[in-house]
């Protein structure tokens, strides 16, 4: 009978996460506690006009890394290009929530980062498993992010080199599949 009635109270849960900034282990999201540890010094103060900046400020670092990675010029033909993968409606939706846009901001960004990355060495693979593994315990839905880039990539690769295109392709389901063991076992 009790779950039953904290069931359906479980709108106050939602209520405190968005009022408040701690809380998201509990979702699976250890990260974005740590994140939000470190910017406000491990109080509860309310820094709702930074989050919205810092959204801003990763949404565009990211657009960067990934007309970079496309190897396109910065101009606005760039940016339209980009534009469905920032203004993905899963992801604007939930920018509207006061704690959890910086976030998931930091998550695309990181996961953007970690798809851009082309393994030519070992050290570059581990620090692009790294990423991808705080990406995911930062924001899940990070995996199904990567998994659109890395298809993308490959595309966008296969033209240039069919071979090269493969390997990053394959990289990146390996790095994929040991992210999520990890975070699966760590967290």
């Amino acid at each position: 009978m009790l779950p039953l009635i904290l069931a359906n109270f479980s709108y106050l849960d939602d209520a405190a996460r968005i009022n408040h900034p701690f809380g998201w282990r509990w979702e699976g999201r250890p990260f974005a506690d740590a994140f939000y540890y470190i910017i406000t010094g491990g109080t509860f103060i309310d820094i709702f006009p930074l989050t919205l900046i810092m959204t801003c400020i990763l949404i565009s670092v990211s657009s960067l890394f990934f007309i970079k990675r496309l190897s396109l010029d910065y101009n606005l033909f760039s940016y339209l290009v980009v534009l469905p993968i920032l203004c993905s409606p899963l992801f604007l939706e939930n920018l509207s929530f006061r704690n959890d846009n910086a976030t998931m901001s930091l998550a695309l960004g990181l996961t953007i980062i970690s798809t851009t990355i082309v393994c030519k060495k070992k050290h570059l693979f581990l620090i692009k498993l790294f990423l991808f593994f705080i990406a995911l315990g930062i924001y899940q839905t990070s995996l199904n992010i990567f998994i659109s880039l890395s298809f993308l990539f490959f595309i966008h690769d296969y033209k240039n080199n069919r071979i090269q295109a493969l390997k990053i392709l394959l990289q990146s389901f390996l790095i994929m599949i040991l992210g999520y063991i990890l975070y699966y076992i760590i967290l």
